[in-house]
């Protein structure tokens, strides 16, 4: 079966984004299948693909998986952003409409791929399947990071998409009641968690914090955070406490915040600030060397804003 599968953030497990829909196509292709991986180039992610683009495209292989890439940084100026990312758009409109495979995967990850499989359901009869990993409308909404004419049109197409869908994948159980509110019978829902990459995090090789970033302290005991910085994550709070413990001479507890995005400059600012010698933003890390360092930490941080929204969206 040829399986085209829309990620916009897809990323192998070198780069920092999850895996999950790797992982799906890596499966996939054990079992006989050709999948193509349809993406865009994201600061947390990579695809594997090394080589130029050409016209803002470059294609490639990565363990059997076909991949096609699409660079949508367009420039500095606001005109040519846009305009990269309306031919981002157009060319993704234009593989749903030529393509040759038997089944169309689109994720929730970006709304992106959500027009050219639907349409590909609808006008040429191809089963679409929507993987839908958060509820961007709500998420997006409740950081406050859209309009609310931009959210809303983007409840309506989700809403849309979990009903043309001929399969829905939730990420979890919350997902899938939302999903259901939108009309969706619970048995055309499948519930697969985001545990994709567990096989990162068996037995590894040891990797002390200390060792890979020099302002963390030997022997001190570790809480550390992964993920995207930007709002709706209450990081705030990781530098309160690491105010207090520097006020009760607690030497001993270091905070390692693994990450980047729109809210690292203001982040890193507030602990210089602060003087906070027991805070180390580290950036990206590849999820590959990500795993070891994560089991040799003591306290995994987990700091989310008080938003039924929030938590009702996302997983």
């Amino acid at each position: 079966m040829k399986i085209l599968w829309f990620d916009h953030g897809f990323s192998c497990p070198t780069g920092s984004g999850g895996t999950r829909s790797y992982q799906f196509a890596r499966n996939l292709v054990d079992a006989g299948h050709e999948v193509t991986i349809v993406c865009a180039t994201e600061f947390m992610s990579s695809s594997g693909l090394t080589g130029p683009f050409r016209s803002d495209r470059r294609e490639g292989s990565l363990d059997n998986i076909r991949i096609i890439e699409f660079n949508r940084a367009g420039g500095v100026a606001i005109g040519h952003r846009l305009r990269a990312r309306l031919r981002y758009a157009a060319a993704l409109a234009g593989l749903g409409a030529r393509t040759d495979a038997d089944l169309i995967v689109s994720t929730s990850a970006s709304l992106s791929g959500v027009f050219p499989a639907i349409f590909a359901k609808l006008f040429r009869g191809k089963p679409f399947v929507f993987d839908a990993r958060s509820r961007r409308s709500s998420v997006d909404r409740a950081r406050g990071l859209s309009f609310p004419p931009v959210t809303w049109l983007m409840s309506a197409l989700e809403a849309c998409a979990y009903r043309a869908a001929s399969e829905v994948i939730a990420t979890g159980d919350n997902i899938a009641e939302v999903i259901g509110e939108c009309g969706v019978e619970r048995f055309n829902v499948e519930v697969v968690p985001l545990i994709s990459d567990r096989g990162l995090y068996g037995p590894c090789e040891r990797m002390l914090p200390s060792d890979v970033f020099p302002t963390i302290r030997p022997d001190s005991l570790v809480a550390v955070f992964s993920g995207r910085i930007e709002t709706g994550h209450r990081l705030d709070d990781a530098l309160d406490a690491a105010e207090l413990l520097m006020q009760r001479g607690r030497n001993d507890i270091d905070f390692l915040l693994i990450g980047d995005g729109a809210g690292r400059a203001a982040l890193a600012k507030a602990v210089s600030a602060r003087q906070l010698n027991n805070v180390t933003i580290a950036g990206t890390v590849g999820r590959d060397q990500l795993a070891p360092i994560l089991d040799n930490c003591d306290i995994g941080l987990q700091l989310l804003e008080a938003d039924p929204d929030i938590h009702a969206g996302a997983t």
